[in-house]
């Protein structure tokens, strides 16, 4: 009872603490990494230099000690925020890397049985290295860690001429290649999605801004803007959903655009008088550039019937299949404006 509540408290101290540095995904998931991996760093060093696995060569401690003393600094460097946790996560991932293949190198010189399988162990361990940047979400540390694990094992291979090192040396080499591409792939695609949650996470800040609305409150004005046909209940419902400022500011947005509107349908009917109402809409938005889909969502109308109209207008203005609808209406309202001049 007593250990599992100090087990509780530890890990909501822990998770405090994460939460206090970190607020994306990736920054959280980058720390947990890169804590654990520390901890299992140190002591794999501490079991190596204290000879529990077996008795080891000096030059190979001296090199597990660098490391430790290494990872050790830049773990304290990194605590106390005076270095950012990419460069610690490099430091200890490179520096396990590096002491790996030189000691993998070390033994290929003099190989043993014993020396065989601590080459064959450090192969896992590169296996690991090479996944734990993919786990990271640290883009390009996959390819270096994959790069240098194949060229390691074949240098070792070659030099022990050890042939279960050789017979399996395709198939360590294809899973190198697999884990960096892959994973590579993987962790790009998690940082561009989370670069796209980030702008719509801004966007949606900002019109909850201009709006001047919580959430909450947006959610329910676009869930009732959606629906056709409201009566004057159900209108009143819709506006009262959103704030007074917001509102106000809203009809004046909404009464600054019916302006424009007006303007733009009076230009075009003093233009084209001989053309209806309907065909007046329909060349305002051929004006604005507005596409097919466009004008049949704009207006309400079905393709086939902005089509015919448009031919009626073409009709109308005497205009050949070769002329450009467009710009016949835009000379049309330059030579009204000329004549006003």
């Amino acid at each position: 009872m007593i250990i599992r509540d100090i087990c509780a408290h530890i890990r909501r101290r822990y998770n405090a603490y994460v939460s206090s540095r970190y607020t994306t995904i990736a920054g959280k998931q980058k720390f947990h990494v890169y804590f654990f991996t520390l901890l299992t760093a140190i002591s794999i060093c501490l079991v190596n230099l204290l000879d529990i696995n077996g008795p080891g060569r000096p030059v190979i401690q001296y090199m597990v000690a660098a490391v430790l003393v290494v990872n050790i600094l830049s773990a304290i460097l990194y605590f106390t925020r005076k270095m950012p946790l990419n460069t610690a996560f490099y430091i200890l991932i490179l520096t396990s890397l590096v002491e790996t293949i030189a000691e993998m190198i070390v033994l290929s010189f003099s190989p043993t049985t014993y020396g065989l399988m601590l080459i064959i162990g450090n192969i896992a361990l590169l296996i690991v290295l090479s996944v734990l940047p993919v786990i990271a979400y640290t883009s390009g540390l996959a390819y270096i860690v994959g790069g240098l694990s194949i060229a390691t094992y074949i240098t070792c291979a070659l030099i022990t001429g050890s042939k279960p090192l050789l017979n399996f040396m395709f198939i360590y080499i294809a899973i190198f290649l697999f884990i960096s591409a892959f994973g590579e792939m993987i962790v790009r695609q998690y940082l561009r999605s989370e670069k796209e949650n980030r702008q719509m996470a801004s966007n949606e800040k900002a019109m909850l801004e201009f709006f001047n609305m919580d959430k909450d409150e947006l959610t329910t004005f676009i869930r009732l803007s959606k629906a056709k046909g409201l009566d004057m209940h159900e209108t009143e419902q819709l506006l009262d959903s959103i704030g007074h400022g917001t509102r106000e500011r809203l009809m004046n947005t909404l009464s600054h655009y019916l302006l424009e509107k007006e303007s733009d349908r009076d230009r075009l009917i003093h233009a084209l008088p001989e053309l209806t109402d309907s065909e007046i809409d329909i060349c305002r938005l051929i004006v604005q550039g507005k596409k097919l889909g466009e004008m049949s969502r704009l207006l309400g109308k079905s393709p086939s019937n902005i089509t015919c109209q448009r031919s009626n207008i073409r009709a109308k203005l005497k205009l050949s299949k070769e002329e450009s609808l467009s710009e016949a209406i835009s000379a049309r309202l330059a030579r009204k404006s000329t004549k006003k001049a």
